[in-house]
Order: C-alpha cells, then structure tokens, then sequence
C-alpha cells in the first residue's frame, strides 16, 4: 500500500525517498552505502523507526576516470539469461567544472517457466542513465547538480499458489519448488526521473559549511498481478501509481569548542496517486459471473521539520552527544472505494474501468479528509574511549513512522479513518574492539519499545480480500547483535555476524486473529515478520600467482529463521543460502574477471504470504544463479 510510510528509510544523494514503491535500487554508479541500524530520527526525521539506509552516487572527479562492466548470469533450467551491462566515464570539462555520465542496462529473459504456456517468465528490461555537473563556482562555494532517469518493462509478480499445511490443503505446488502456472499477462513498468541540485558553502562562522540540497522527484508504473496463482481467472488486478515530490534541506555543520553542531531545516511536498482494479471470480467454472470493482485514492502531503544535534568532547576519552527534532506533517486525501465502482471492462485490457491512473472514467469518491501530526523526535548518547583500540557507548532515542490513510480500500467501510503515527524509543549499549592485531569484534545489546504500532490487517469480505491499517499495539523488542572480523593467515579472513531478537506485544487494541474477541490469544501472537534468530558468516582467501597477479576467493553463507506473516498460522519458512564467488585480478592489468553461484542450495524463498482459498500464495525470488562478470577500470 503505497500511502503506507516505510519503517526504514532510504535516500538516494541525500534525499530521502517518502515512499516504498520505487526503492528498488540497481547497484552500479555507488560512491557510498550506510547502514544506519536503529531509531534515526534527529537527522534523517520521519519513517526511519528501524534505520536508515544511505545511498551516494560517485561524485564527477578531477582526474579522468572510466569503468564498464559487464555480466551474464543464468540458473540454466532451460529458461533465460540476465545480461547486465553499465559503465561511467567522470574526469574535468574545464578547470572549474566536472562531469559524469553513468549508463546501465539490464536484459533478464525471465528465470521460471511459466507452467500455463510454457513460456519464460519473470522477463525485465531495465534501462538507467545519470549525468552529474560539479562547479566550483568560486574557492568557496561548490555546486554539484545530477539527474537520473529510469526505465524499466517486464513480468509483475511471480505469484506461486502451494500448500498451506495449517489447513491440510494442497495448492497447485509444493511450498519447496520454484513451479508457476498463471493464465493472466502480469507487467510491472515503472518510469522514473530525478533532480537534485547540492550547494555547499565554507563560512568562516565556527569552519563550518552550508549545505543545501534541492530535489524533484517523479516516478509512474503500472502493473498487472495474478492474484490467485492459479491458471484459472479468479482474482486478477490491475492498476497504477504516480508519485511526486520535492524536497529541500538546508544544514549547517561547525566547530564552536568542543561542540560539533549539525543544524537545520527540512521542507517536502509530496503528492501520490493510486488506482486498482479488480476482476473477481471470473472463472466460467464459477458458479457467479465475474465481479469488477475499481477504486483508489489521491494524497497529498507537507512536511516541515526542524533539527540540532551537538556532539561534546568532554576529554580525550569522554563524548556526549544530544539532539532533538521537531517535525509536522498534513495530509489531505481523496479515496474511492473499489465496492462502489463496479464497473465492467470495455475491452480486454479493462480500460473501462475507472481510476486516475489507467481509466478514463473519474472514480466515484465516498470519502474526503485530512489530518495534521506534529512529533519530537531526540537522541542522548555518551562514547567512551577506554583505550586506542576499544570504545564502549551507549545511547536513549526516539524515532515516528509517520500517520496517513489507505488508498487501497477494497470496502466502503474500510480504511475511512486515518491511522496515527507509531512511537518507538530504544536505550542501546555496545563495545567496538580491536581484540589484537587480527581480530575485530562489534556487540551492541538493545530493547525497543513501540507504541500504536500500525498493523496491516488481511481480512475476507463479502466484497473481496480487504487490508485494512489499524494502531494495534504496544510492542516490544530484545535484542543482541554482534559480528566478529579474523584474520586467519596473511591472506585468509573469516568474518560473521549473528543476531538475535525477542519481540512480543505488551498491549493490544485490535482484535488481530480474527475471533471478535480482542483477548490473550491476540496478545500471545507472533509479531510479523520477526525472525528470532539470523547468522552470516563468510571466509576470503587471496591466492598470490606470482608476479601475475592474485585470485580471491570467498564462500559466503547466511541463516534466517522462520516468520510468520501478518500474524496469522502462515508461516514464512527458514532459509539458508550459500554463495560462492572467485575474481581473477592481474597484477598490471586495469581488468578483472569474476565467476559466481548463488543460492547455490536452490532455496525457495518469499518475503509474505497470503491465505486465498484456502491455500496460500506467494511472491517467489529466484532460485539458484551462475554467472560470470567482467570489470575494467582505467586505474
């Protein structure tokens, strides 16, 4: 549901993305990623109550730079390859300007075999270009301005129907296999294009620097989805979503003493467009005829928020940090929903159907609103150096996902009202050491506590499957983290991570299990999506060829956990993946070459699961992969 705010946030070049649809980022062209694990809200603001992640494009350089690559990858079942390709050229245009061009292009002919047809399926052509221009437009004032435009044409979801062991039901598959078989034509086509423009500026006021960054964002796709799974047409949708927003931050970071200040100021306009259609029970077999429905919504929404933070240097040893964050937010919506639109197709792309997006005809609105939130977010924290080589710290914070509306509303009477923000407050402490010249070690406990935690709630209606978004609950997380750095020999190094994670719910407001009865047994139900316990674990080995050149080796293995889904039986299973990589790099040679598997267990794999008719269905991700990549570089 698109009006749903992510728990974690991502931006792209210092602009954080407001939505989740559209995040998916293709990993070329990086100049930088950070992983910031935990409540974020001082500097990041809204909808990073689990983190934030942080994604840098390479910034033009004043020396001449080139890189292509270019890979091939198959799971060789009988069905198509993926074809990647991309390179970036960067270096000066004159004494005071630099540039950048960044081209890439994916060409995946589909991994499964769509049992209906016996055609590829899973098909995507993704196309994505980035010109970036630096001016030093005077010795201090520097302007960096990047556009990025995308394009991607392919297959929707790879829907698989199987068996759902809680009701004793076959599916179609085995929950075990990679098997599809879907009657309708699924695409998901999104077009994308941003701006951004970063100022920066030195002062002589605490040596410190302004920043101000500037973006416009607009992203369009549609989609069509077998809902069902199945080759029979039970329930297919279709549909589209069009986002746009700008955004500006200005930040001021300086030196006053033992102060380091970050200061600043964040405004963002953000407008959303979302319609679906429906086609139910359209199976000749089925004893109705088939049911249309059509509905979505508009949303439009502003948000302002107000920053500082201060890191203290007490001594050599001592630093405290605190910072706080004001933000408000409105949202006006505009929703329609799919029950009272049961309009039939004209032809059979079902362009008949109403929506702003794909339909011709306006949809008939049942609900307008509006709502205002305002929230402080804060971050105390104190690091002690206890030697050169170990530091302990430990930290208070608050972060909020922010409130809003479903524009998904498959009923008149869901979704109406707005859903308020969720609270999460964390206390964590944690040590980072290097044990001895060979050996790296991170621990960081942590408790999280969650307030009005926003639930997506999978229910039946008489009039379809309906989500609905409610405040559920008060919850609580127990954690401990921790991964370790070896280094073996000269020339082996073993790493690992492990994790684990206590969740349940201390309060509940909802009836979640579906009975009516809001009671224990709601309470003692599994928190969504939590795993208890996820391990990695990797070994690196460089083999010397002599003058030639060297050979990198690396295995790499990693362990989650089951899950269930939306708190209900459904259960998303455990999975353990294997990766194996070798890259040959000569020694005076600007290319290397790569061979890799992953996956190589053939694990199935899906991140939800939905109950329908009695089975389930699933997203699925590819199985096993081989592939072989080819890298130059000019340096």
């Amino acid at each position: 549901i698109p009006s749903i705010d992510p728990s974690i946030g991502t931006s792209l070049d210092g602009v954080p993305l407001p939505s989740n649809t559209g995040v998916i980022l293709d990993a070329f062209d990086l100049g930088s990623i950070e992983v910031l694990r935990g409540p974020q809200g001082v500097l990041f603001g809204r909808n990073v109550t689990g983190g934030a992640v942080l994604v840098n494009t390479k910034r033009p350089t004043e020396e001449f730079e080139a890189e292509f690559r270019a890979r091939v990858d198959s799971g060789f079942r009988g069905t198509g390859e993926a074809v990647t390709y991309s390179g970036v050229i960067t270096g000066p245009l004159t004494e005071r300007v630099r540039g950048k061009l960044a081209l890439y292009r994916s060409d995946d002919d589909g991994w499964f075999e769509n049992q209906f047809n016996g055609d590829n399926y899973g098909k995507t052509d993704v196309f994505l270009a980035r010109v970036g221009l630096e001016f030093d437009v005077t010795e201090n004032v520097n302007l960096l301005v990047q556009y990025e435009n995308g394009d991607q044409e392919g297959d929707g979801i790879a829907s698989q129907q199987h068996d759902r062991p809680e009701t004793s039901l076959d599916g179609l598959f085995s929950r075990d296999s990679h098997d599809l078989s879907l009657d309708f034509p699924t695409q998901y086509d999104p077009e994308w294009q941003q701006l951004t423009t970063t100022t920066t500026v030195d002062v002589n006021f605490g040596d410190g620097i302004i920043t101000n960054i500037l973006a416009w964002r607009d992203f369009e796709t549609v989609f069509a989805s077998d809902i069902d799974g199945t080759p029979v047409s039970s329930f297919h949708a279709i549909g589209g979503t069009e986002i746009e927003f700008w955004s500006n931050e200005l930040r001021y970071n300086g030196t006053f003493g033992n102060h380091y200040i970050t200061t600043g100021i964040y405004y963002q306009d953000y407008d959303l467009v979302y319609q679906e259609s429906r086609t139910l029970l359209e199976d000749s077999r089925a004893p109705n005829p088939p049911v249309f429905r059509s509905g979505g919504g508009e949303q439009q929404a502003e948000t302002l928020g107000v920053f500082f933070n201060t890191d203290y240097t007490v001594n050599e040893d001592w630093t405290v940090s605190a910072g706080i964050r004001y933000t408000t937010e409105e949202k006006d919506v505009v929703t329609a929903a799919q029950n009272l639109n049961p309009q039939f197709p004209t032809a059979p792309n079902h362009n008949g159907l109403c929506g702003p997006v794909i339909g011709p005809v306006d949809c008939l609105v049942d609900f307008e609103g509006g709502d205002e939130w305002s929230n402080v977010s804060y971050n105390l924290g104190v690091r002690y150096q206890m030697s050169e080589t170990t530091m302990l710290y430990s930290s208070l914070s608050r972060s909020f996902r922010a409130g809003g509306y479903n524009v998904r509303r498959a009923t008149f009477a869901s979704g109406r009202d707005p859903f308020d923000e969720e609270q999460v407050d964390q206390w964590e402490i944690g040590i980072k050491a290097d044990i001895t010249d060979n050996v790296r070690l991170n621990v960081a406990g942590f408790y999280m506590k969650g307030q009005d935690m926003q639930r997506v709630a999978i229910v039946s209606t008489p009039d379809g499957v309906a989500q609905n978004i409610f405040n559920a609950a008060e919850v609580s997380h127990k954690g401990v983290e921790a991964d370790v750095q070896i280094v073996l020999a000269e020339n082996l190094v073993f790493s690992a991570a492990v994790g684990y994670l206590d969740a349940q719910y201390e309060e509940i407001d909802v009836d979640l299990n579906g009975d009516d009865v809001i009671d224990g047994r709601d309470k003692d139900l599994d928190v969504p999506f939590v795993t208890d316990f996820n391990s990695t674990a990797s070994l690196t080995h460089d083999l010397a060829l002599g003058d030639w050149g060297y050979l990198t080796s690396q295995l790499r293995y990693s362990r989650r956990n089951d899950r269930t889904n939306q708190d209900n039986t459904q259960v998303i299973p455990s999975q353990d993946l294997f990766d194996v990589n070798f890259s040959l790099v000569p020694s005076d040679a600007n290319w290397e070459i790569s061979i890799f598997g992953k996956n190589l267990k053939d694990e199935v794999n899906w991140a939800n699961e939905t109950g329908i008719f009695g089975t389930a269905v699933a997203p699925i991700n590819k199985g096993r992969t081989y592939g072989i990549e080819f890298i130059y570089r000019t340096q």
